[in-house]
């Protein structure tokens, strides 16, 4: 159970994001129009669904953590001297470890955040460019004491997150469905006559 800062560490947090962002770059260039926009069956999303959902939420989240950061900058709540000394809270940690693959309960997607079934390359530039957005602003937060700076769950207002917990959460929920998007793409691989 994640309970100091070291499990949200920057630079793993930056390594997993280049990670995830090459893996989609990777997919997205093996897929044509089609494919990426092929749903499985009416009730489950396509690939290039599950990658637009990442960029609307990602888009949301990092709002909502450069709000934290600029408040804590001003309130002066920078790194202890001793990273480990911060304790994150378990409930976040769970919130954190129930986002990664597989999920273990499906709900459904808050409604700025269901994708609209963009075009391969805008769905694909704006995931990327969020990508990119979450690694900077990993790098421009890293002094920040990732247990002391809070922030609300921009979609359920009750949870408090560290900063740490919801850059941790943007990883486990990218994670959750890029893992998906592979999942979506073996099945219409295998199946092809599936496809509508």
């Amino acid at each position: 159970m994640p309970e100091r800062d070291s499990a949200y560490a920057p630079d793993d947090l930056i390594a997993e994001a280049r990670r995830q962002r090459s893996q989609v770059e990777e997919m997205a260039e093996s897929l044509g129009e089609a494919l990426f926009a092929q749903r499985p069956s009416s009730e489950k999303w396509s690939i290039g669904e599950c990658i637009e959902h990442l960029a609307l939420i990602n888009t949301i989240y990092l709002d909502a953590i450069d709000a934290a950061a600029a408040h804590a900058e001003a309130q002066g709540l920078v790194r202890a001297a001793d990273r480990r000394a911060g304790r994150h809270g378990w409930l976040g940690d769970l919130f954190v470890r129930s986002l990664e693959p597989p999920p273990r309960v499906k709900g459904g997607a808050f409604k700025p955040t269901v994708p609209t079934r963009r075009p391969k390359a805008e769905v694909i530039e704006r995931f990327l460019a969020q990508q990119d957005r979450l690694i900077r602003t990993i790098g421009e937060v890293r002094a920040l004491d990732f247990a002391r700076v809070r922030l609300r769950s921009p979609f359920f207002k009750p949870l408090k997150l560290s900063l740490g917990q919801a850059l941790g959460a943007m990883i486990a929920h990218n994670r959750r469905h890029i893992w998906q998007a592979e999942g979506v793409l073996a099945l219409l691989r295998t199946n092809p006559q599936d496809r509508s």
